[in-house]
């Protein structure tokens, strides 16, 4: 049971974090927080209670804020994590190609439809890497 908690606090933390950056995000956004509830279709109230945790905050509410604020919801996750699994994403990206044979650099430059195929199957192994840890 211990260690449960061991591995539940550095997971608040990085909530904690993607919490900070969505609400940064909001106000970089010039948009109220009324309005985003209103475009994602939710009650007043919503994001106040998201934001300060009397929520549970779950992936598809980071992928529909992310989206109505015109934002990578996958951005959000990368820019939460430790520095360290930053670094291992980055450094996946690097040596996978556009189709993930591991082969190296992809042939020519990637297009952004291929980038962010990309960057969404090292996102989803990461987070399938840190439910089964």
């Amino acid at each position: 049971m211990e260690k449960d908690f061991e591995r539940a606090e550095p997971q608040r933390d990085e909530v904690e974090t993607l919490l900070r950056l969505i609400d940064d995000e909001i106000v970089k956004a010039r948009i109220s927080k009324r309005k985003l509830e209103r475009i994602l279709g939710q009650g007043q109230g919503y994001m106040g209670s998201l934001i300060k945790g009397r929520i549970t905050l779950k992936v598809g509410h980071v992928y529909d804020i992310g989206e109505a604020l015109g934002l990578e919801p996958l951005l959000l996750f990368f820019r939460a994590a430790p520095k360290e699994n930053q670094e291992r994403l980055l450094k996946a990206l690097g040596e996978q190609s556009a189709d993930g044979d591991g082969s190296g650099d992809p042939p020519g430059p990637m297009t952004p439809k291929e980038i962010e195929e990309l960057v969404r199957k090292v996102v989803r192994q990461e987070l399938a890497r840190l439910a089964t840890s």
